[in-house]
């Protein structure tokens, strides 16, 4: 069975890694509501904030079954959702707050939430202003960031959401 198909009756939690398991940052999979949630995401004109993101008790969401969506917690044998989260070996305040101000200096993005650890941003797209949310949900114990980044819209993203994670990726370990 794939762990990070969201199905009606499968609410188990991912086996990848000790930081996704049981009690941890991440959900690998979610429950009936996951369908509603995705339209009415995509119900707002061009990626319009309506219910947006958001932790599911206290984890990080699953992707959708669309390629455009990458997530830390999805499966290694998953090469369409996976993404290996954010490292650090500073303290956990530091690498936080190195993170938050590598997001503020982005351009085209606005940090909508940022708490003591997890923090929701939207990236506007260059040209056709389209909306993504990226969410960053830190796991000091484990020394990782974990990651998500999602269109609102559409099937596919021609990579942007993992390309987008990965430049920062690089700014993040830059200044470790």
């Amino acid at each position: 069975m794939d762990e990070d198909r969201a199905t009606p009756n499968n609410l188990a939690s991912s086996t990848t890694g000790k930081a996704c398991g049981q009690k941890r940052p991440c959900l690998g999979t979610i429950g009936p509501t996951h369908e509603a949630e995705s339209v009415t995401r995509m119900s707002g004109a061009f990626g319009q904030r309506s219910r947006g993101p958001g932790l599911v008790d206290g984890r990080l969401a699953a992707c959708p079954r669309s390629p455009n969506c990458v997530r830390s917690c999805s499966p290694a044998s998953d090469g369409v959702h996976h993404i290996e989260p954010l490292r650090f070996t500073d303290p956990p305040s530091d690498a936080w707050r190195r993170l938050i101000d590598i997001l503020k200096r982005q351009p085209r993005t606005t940090i909508v939430t940022a708490e003591d650890s997890y923090v929701h941003a939207e990236f506007t797209t260059p040209v056709l202003r389209f909306i993504d949310d990226g969410e960053f949900l830190l796991d000091a114990p484990a020394g990782v960031i974990h990651v998500r980044s999602a269109s609102r819209l559409g099937r596919t993203d021609f990579g942007t959401n993992r390309k987008r994670i990965e430049a920062l990726r690089a700014t993040f370990e830059a200044h470790d």
